[in-house]
This record gives C-alpha cells, structure tokens and sequence, in this order.
C-alpha cells in the first residue's frame, strides 16, 4: 500500500504505479546499520526513487506524510486501521509484496506462541 496525504495529487486514482511515484520523496524509519528493507524499498520502487529516512517510528513518519513532505509505503493492516490525513491506495506492482518469515523455539510450551503458532498455519492453509 502506498500511504499518501489526503491532499496529494495522486489521491484521485485507485491504485498506484511505480511510475507514478518516480518523483517521489519516500519517507521511512531509519534502520541504522541494517539495509535490508531500504533495499527492498529500492528493489519495489527502482532506483529512481528519493528515500528519506527519519529516526522515528512508522507514526511519526505518518505525521510527516499526512503534513504533505512525502509518500510511505504501509501494510494492508495499517491501511486498516488509518491514519488522520493520509490516504492508502494499493501498489499496482507485481513484486509489491514482502516476505515473511517466522522463527520460534520449538520447545517453547506457552500458550501464547501455541496460539500464534496455530493461527498462522491455519491463516496460511486458507489461502
């Protein structure tokens, strides 16, 4: 999903295209040392893109898109739930999608990460 402030001149199409976006400034948390995400930003984006990072958290940088300094990239459950002054709209890119991955001790007997644990494999069998 591409978060965008209500009042951005993209806000009018449904989805959005990389090329779109090519003129973009897109704001993201900084990640210190790590690269992997900013990577993958580029690697959904091109190399074309401008990425500004903030030491802030996803909110803050919400703040800063909703006050019109930019574009971030969000997940579907942040689009969810909103922000005041931000529009999401999906991304029309195939590769547009992020991987994840989980990792647990096996011999972990709690009942939280048993839950957890259930729920991904049954969500995942759904799909």
């Amino acid at each position: 999903m591409v978060a965008l402030s209500s009042e951005h001149s993209l806000h009018q199409y449904p989805s959005i295209t990389r090329g779109q976006l090519r003129n973009e400034t897109f704001l993201v948390q900084d990640w210190g040392r790590d690269h992997s995400v900013r990577d993958h930003y580029l690697e959904i984006l091109g190399k074309d893109v401008t990425i500004e990072t903030h030491p802030a958290g996803k909110q803050s940088v919400f703040a800063l898109v909703s006050a019109g300094y930019g574009v971030t990239l969000a997940v579907q459950s942040q689009a969810e739930r909103g922000f005041p002054g931000i529009i999401f709209r999906p991304l029309r890119e195939s590769n547009a999608h992020l991987p994840i991955r989980l990792g647990w001790d096996a011999d972990r007997q709690d009942a939280v990460t048993g839950r957890f644990v259930a729920f991904i494999r049954d969500f995942v069998r759904q799909r």
